[in-house]
């Protein structure tokens, strides 16, 4: 029982992290938060999957 709760308690940090860096990512105006560039690329991701400023 007590194992349980741990599990959830650590899978349950972890998503909230994961939704409060792209809260944060969003806010600071970026957009894609997994591009390393996400602040300077204006164009975001083209169909190459890459971003424009390399």
């Amino acid at each position: 029982m007590l194992e349980n709760l741990i599990v959830f308690l650590v899978v349950g940090m972890i998503i909230s992290s994961a939704v409060y860096k792209i809260y944060k990512d969003k806010k600071k105006g970026g957009g894609c938060a997994s591009c390393p560039y996400n602040t300077s690329c204006s164009g975001g991701i083209q169909n190459t999957g890459e971003c424009d400023i390399k």
